[in-house]
């Protein structure tokens, strides 16, 4: 209905400009704005929903070590990861570390701590940093 109006308002008015000398001269200056207007609208018309019109820029060495530090640390922390056997040596340095971190968990996470205190003995040096990580930057752990 609405655009039924406009297309009627637009042809009226045309032809009022057209009966009248001159009409040229008064719809090149309104066509010209109608062009300006809508040429500078097209990037935000382009797409539906957010829209990113710069090429996506490459991630440096650190966030990519970082993003990998995360992933390993999600599949420990999910058991999507599997594990040998627990090692007595590492069962005693990362018990203690591992209850700590479990305890700091949000109440709606707490029953994964069983799941985490399993984890003790198991991981090296590196998944135990890298399940530390995440459950840092997960659940916003003060270090």
């Amino acid at each position: 209905m609405c655009l039924q109006f406009l297309v009627f308002a637009k042809r009226r008015a045309v032809k009022r400009f057209r009966a009248r000398k001159g009409h040229r001269r008064r719809i090149q200056p309104l066509i010209l704005c109608w062009v300006i207007a809508s040429l500078s609208s097209v990037e935000s018309m382009s797409a539906s929903g957010s829209y990113r019109s710069s090429a996506p820029r490459r991630r440096s060495e650190v966030e990519q070590v970082e993003i990998a530090k995360y992933e390993l640390g999600r599949r420990l922390y999910s058991g999507m990861l599997r594990l040998g056997d627990a090692d007595p040596v590492l069962t005693s340095l990362q018990e203690e570390e591992i209850k700590a971190l479990a305890r700091r968990l949000p109440k709606n996470e707490a029953r994964s701590a069983g799941r985490l205190e399993a984890l003790s003995g198991r991981l090296s040096d590196a998944q135990f940093k890298a399940l530390r990580y995440f459950l840092q930057q997960r659940f916003e752990l003060s270090e």
